[in-house]
């Protein structure tokens, strides 16, 4: 990739994580916690929808578009809109028939994660036609969104609702903005039969993962506002938020790295074999003594904002340790991503579990433990998987390579 697409990419989805990081932080000073705690939540639930979009629809069709010559590139595109086209229609049914309730709040925060992944998919479209700058123009657009929801809910005196209601409008108009500019046909030209099935294959194994996290992401905050103080959400926000920035640095790394790291491991098979298999390992035995080394403060003191920053320094090692390492297994073939998914789904309902158990009891602190678990887990399973032991050894075709 050019270091012009790269500066590109970096700085149009850094300007919007930093506006939607200043905007989090700047309405919980504004707010206070019990209020700003019914917009986190509302963004927080609708966050799996975000992942699907760019872990799994994004990354297949940098793998599949260029193979398929573009003809694929309209179905990706709709699949992108599809799910934002719902939520959208959604939201503003419900803001006609239930104005004020709190259904409002969290299918506007469904609607604009929906939105913000559509726009994640069709500006990577942009990419494979070689237009980058449009990725940065489009996310630089989504933080001016932030912004002017900042002026309305700091200075304006809007309430969660309109604030939503601004990103929702903002994230409409830039998608309208794409699709009217990339123009896809209504009926893509699908070639062969098998190659929807391929697509829809390829995006559900690599947003397994994403999309299993995402989704327990959503359960916590659900649990957090059932089962411990109010202020515990936004306390988790917080953490919640750094520990993404953490993991979102690492992933673009890797994508960046991908096309060279594979050829290393195709030709060194059994150095990276052995490598992978120790970095697992490594992984699990330092995120048990981390995990276990917050638990402790957590379980005597509570959900303090100490206890969870120390809990979320000890996640976010683990977390970026195994992301990295499960990217790289899932990246080689679909029998890889196959058991990679199935770790995900598997450690990721260990996290549940935990974070039901020690919510009541540490809160937030509690919440990022059982994340740290869920790590640990997935770090052993991936280790215990064939696919580690010995199915790296083939050279990785084209189609398997991310752009």
């Amino acid at each position: 990739m050019r270091a012009r697409t790269v500066a590109m990419l970096l700085a149009g989805r850094g300007v919007a994580r930093l506006g939607q990081y200043v905007t989090g932080f700047a309405l919980l000073a504004v707010w206070g916690p019990t209020i700003f705690a019914r917009y986190a939540a509302a963004l927080g639930v609708g966050a799996w929808l975000f992942v699907l979009a760019v872990a799994g629809i994004e990354r297949a069709a940098l793998v599949l578009v260029g193979a398929g010559g573009g003809r694929l590139e309209p179905l990706f595109a709709w699949l992108g809109a599809a799910p934002f086209a719902a939520t959208l229609a959604a939201w503003a049914a419900l803001a006609v028939t239930l104005p004020g309730h709190a259904a409002v709040a969290y299918a506007a925060g469904l609607a604009f994660m929906a939105g913000s992944g559509s726009v994640a998919v069709l500006v990577g479209l942009f990419r494979l036609r070689g237009r980058p700058g449009v990725d940065a123009a489009a996310f630089a657009t989504l933080s001016a969104g932030y912004g002017l929801a900042l002026l309305l809910g700091a200075i304006g005196g809007v309430g969660v609702d309109g604030v939503l209601a601004s990103l929702v409008l903002t994230v409409t108009a830039v998608n309208v903005v794409l699709l009217a500019w990339l123009r896809p046909t209504l009926r893509p030209a699908v070639h062969r039969a098998a190659e929807p099935a391929r697509v829809l294959r390829t995006i559900g194994l690599l947003a397994t993962g994403e999309v299993a996290g995402g989704l327990v992401g959503s359960a916590m905050y659900a649990v957090l506002a059932a089962r411990a103080p109010a202020e515990q959400s936004s306390i988790y926000y917080v953490c919640a938020v750094a520990s993404s920035a953490c993991g979102v640095v690492a992933m673009y790394l890797m994508r960046l790295w991908q096309p060279d790291l594979l050829r290393w491991v195709a030709a060194h098979a059994e150095a990276a074999r052995a490598r992978l298999r120790r970095g697992l390992l490594v992984t699990a035995v330092a995120g048990a003594v981390l995990g276990a080394g917050s638990a402790v403060p957590a379980l005597r003191s509570g959900g303090t904002v100490h206890t969870a920053a120390i809990a979320l320094g000890a996640e976010v090692v683990v977390y970026v340790a195994v992301a990295v390492l499960a990217f790289v297994i899932e990246s080689m073939d679909e029998r890889d991503r196959v058991r990679s998914a199935v770790s995900a789904v598997v450690s990721m309902a260990s996290v549940a579990l935990f974070g039901w158990l020690l919510i009541p009891i540490a809160g937030a602190a509690g919440a990022m433990v059982a994340w740290s678990v869920g790590w640990v887990l997935r770090s052993l399973l991936l280790r215990r998987d064939r696919a580690v032991r010995g199915a790296i050894t083939a050279q990785p075709r084209s189609s398997d390579v991310d752009a």
